[in-house]
């Protein structure tokens, strides 16, 4: 870019950035902070340091350093509840640059499922990178630019079923969007975050979480199973006041029990989080099978279930005529 006057420069950042408040950070290549200035109340100043990684005080830098391309900008962040903004990150001399655009007085129509996306994302990545990395049993593999970390676990697979959420998001306005889809999707992330649950997949209709990582209780089912309970119930009140007609509540679910496999592959720079295990797609063949309105879920699940045994019914599943019948237990929602 050409040198262009210091007068021209200030008009051209007053006419983009308006008259939302910004702060600024410098790293080096490592990703480590060299400078920063600007306003940064509510972006936890304090903590800021030199020769500190920024993903050490930031958790969305979490993998994202090296940049593949030269910018990444991540939109209407939640920092704290009361503050949103949007991140640009770029490649300069020597390192990155981020600029922190404080967007919180923009209109309340903007924030998006995007935002709601980032953020989940963020304490996802923050959670499940510590659990892993503080498990005493975990094996790491380095292979040339390759590392990967695995720790076996034993776990509670929730899989839910979102009745017609894709179409919704397809079919509606942003402000409908805010209003008839976005108060259940903050249930399913509130209770299943307060009770230990990691969210691993949120991909059109289906939901898939993972009890088990965040705690060391050997009973995972019964933070999973508190947290169908309260997800239920919050979604019974709200459906009913966005259809009052309306008898059964658009969500089923499939829960499974099992050890499971957890950890975090390192690829070109990029950390990406996986889960594998049986129970995982048992819990989704559960969910199928189910009718909207009932949970089910597996032998293993219901051994553990405690006072919630009460709410289950034992009934058998053949999926075809070859097939044997297993058996399962169904909590119908009423």
């Amino acid at each position: 870019m050409k040198n262009y006057p210091e007068a021209i420069l200030k008009y051209v950042c007053i006419r983009a950035l308006g008259t939302d408040a910004f702060a600024y950070i410098l790293t080096d290549e490592a990703g480590k902070i060299i400078e920063w200035g600007g306003e940064f109340e509510g972006i936890a100043p304090d903590l800021l340091c030199t020769d500190v990684f920024i993903s050490d005080i930031f958790d969305f830098m979490i993998g994202l350093l090296p940049l593949k391309g030269n910018a990444h900008v991540i939109k209407n962040l939640n920092i704290q509840m009361s503050k949103r903004i949007d991140v640009h990150i770029f490649k300069q001399k020597d390192g990155y640059g981020l600029i922190f655009l404080d967007v919180t007085g923009r209109n309340d129509t903007q924030i998006s499922l995007q935002q709601f996306a980032n953020t989940e994302e963020v304490e996802n990545i923050k959670g499940l990178s510590n659990a892993i990395s503080g498990k005493d049993e975990s094996v790491c593999v380095e292979e040339d630019s390759q590392s990967i970390k695995i720790v076996k676990i034993p776990a509670t697979v929730l899989s839910i079923d979102i009745k017609h959420t894709s179409a919704q998001i397809i079919s509606l306005s942003e402000t409908k969007i805010q209003e008839r889809v976005l108060p259940f999707l903050k249930i399913l992330t509130k209770e299943i975050s307060e009770n230990n649950g990691y969210i691993k997949t949120l991909f059109g209709d289906l939901l898939v979480a993972v009890f088990g990582i965040y705690s060391r209780r050997r009973n995972t089912s019964s933070e999973a199973l508190f947290a169908v309970q309260k997800i239920l119930e919050a979604f019974s009140l709200e459906y009913q006041k966005q259809n009052p007609t309306e008898l059964s509540i658009p969500i089923r679910m499939g829960m499974a029990s099992g050890s499971i496999f957890i950890g975090y592959s390192i690829l070109m720079g990029k950390r990406i989080f996986h889960c594998h295990g049986d129970c995982i797609q048992l819990s989704k063949k559960l969910m199928h099978y189910a009718l909207y309105g009932h949970v089910l879920i597996d032998k293993e699940t219901f051994s553990v279930a405690g006072n919630h045994r009460e709410l289950f019914i034992p009934v058998s599943i053949k999926e075809d005529l070859k097939s044997s019948l297993y058996d399962v237990y169904k909590w119908e929602y009423k």
